[in-house]
């Protein structure tokens, strides 16, 4: 059974057929309607993982069809059609993405076959054998680990060039599927949301690292960890007390754990959102505010929710050392976050002369590809006990700043 479903919604019916037969052509399951009754009926019933939409229909618009996809907190990646004005499109797009959807691209109506192919293709490409049933055996099998990216801190004395204690390391979700290899995140992850098993995803990965920090501090390694949290898991109000439990059955300090989630995470059910990141803060755990400046709402998202921290893009991070414009907006974001007395993580960082640039302007903790690739658990302990500083004179000395490719996460 093919698990890319696509729905189609377009008020000409000879266009939505089009649509349709290219993306069965592609390997899509596909229902077209030019009903809004029934389009919403098989969001609720089919759960559809794309969803194409028509802008301008004469009786519900484009515009309508995402707000009742954003309050159904549809996770289906949406594709926006339409002959309007390219700024009216673009405003649309950037609509959705402020309402939480996974907008992942347009099409220009009207559209030929081979364009609508490109399209549809490239949006399910190495999906298409993922279903409900890989994921549950991965979660029963043991197919998901996880593995360790550390953070350190910026010098204390300006200029030293020593980035010296690690303050946490980051849990990085990976699959690996015995006759497939590694599967990324970004393939599997939004699969899993639409079919409503982030909640499990999420609490293996809590109890896995859970019981890896306690472990590490039975052996004397005190590192606080942090983990990602997808925006499926803030729709239950007793994710608090089912992580606290956790915690408190391995013996972990809620301080010790960091929960990372990005601004649009919080975007389906905002009072229930406050509700469960607020309790997850009297419980003692912090928060950090992932891919800062990448959405459409992160200032009020700072201003509303009660993060600890947060974590500067990567897209902003890498360009600071080269682009006067990257290192001025990196400034105003760690001035921004100190500010609101807030800790500042830059991530993504693959060169020496970005770090400095980091370290000149103030940013608290550094994470990325120069520090150290994501490893698993045994390779942390010979890391930290062997790099307690970093980096090294002679790696200050010798550093080379190439780039390297960037890894795959959880969120």
């Amino acid at each position: 059974m093919r698990s890319n479903r696509m729905l189609i919604i377009d008020d000409e019916p000879e266009i939505g057929s089009l649509f349709a037969r290219v993306a069965d052509e592609c390997g899509y399951q596909t229902v077209m309607t030019t009903s809004m009754t029934e389009f919403e009926e098989r969001v609720r019933d089919w759960h559809p993982t794309h969803i194409v939409i028509d802008l301008h229909m004469p009786i519900v618009d484009g515009v309508e069809v995402m707000r009742f996809l954003a309050q159904e907190r549809s996770k289906a990646q949406l594709i926006i059609a339409s002959g309007a004005d390219p700024k009216v499109v673009e405003s649309a797009r950037q609509l959705g993405l402020e309402r939480g959807l996974a907008v992942v691209g347009t099409i220009r109506k009207p559209a030929r076959a081979s364009e609508l192919a490109e399209v549809f293709l490239e949006f399910r490409k190495g999906t298409d054998w993922i279903g409900a049933a890989d994921l549950t055996a991965a979660i029963r099998d043991g197919q998901f680990t996880l593995e360790y990216q550390p953070m350190v801190r910026r010098p204390d004395r300006a200029g030293s060039g020593i980035w010296s204690d690690v303050v946490a390391m980051e849990a990085l979700l990976r699959w690996d599927v015995p006759s497939r290899g590694r599967i990324s995140p970004a393939e599997f992850i939004p699969i899993a949301e639409s079919l409503d098993l982030m909640d499990a995803i999420t609490d293996m990965v809590c109890q896995s690292a859970l019981t890896q920090l306690a472990e590490w501090n039975r052996k004397g390694i005190e590192v606080p960890i942090a983990i990602n949290v997808s925006a499926e898991n803030l729709h239950r109000a007793d994710l608090v007390e089912r992580t606290f439990a956790k915690a408190n059955d391995v013996g972990i300090d809620p301080s010790s754990v960091v929960f990372e989630l990005t601004e649009t995470a919080a975007m389906g059910d905002v009072v229930l959102a406050m509700d469960i990141l607020t309790r997850l803060r009297l419980k003692g755990f912090r928060l950090a505010m992932d891919d800062f400046g990448t959405g459409y709402s992160s200032l009020v998202q700072l201003q509303r929710l009660p993060f600890s921290e947060l974590k500067i893009d990567r897209e902003f991070v890498a360009e600071c050392a080269r682009s006067p414009q990257s290192r001025m907006i990196v400034n105003a974001m760690v001035n921004l976050a100190h500010n609101l007395e807030l800790t500042v993580v830059g991530e993504g960082v693959e060169d020496r002369r970005t770090l400095d640039v980091l370290a000149e302007v103030g940013c608290d903790i550094a994470q990325g590809f120069l520090i150290a690739r994501p490893m698993a658990a045994d390779a942390v302990e010979k890391w930290l006990r062997t790099r307690s500083v970093w980096p090294s004179e002679e790696e200050n000395e010798g550093a080379s700043g190439s780039e390297t490719e960037k890894p795959a996460s959880s969120d």
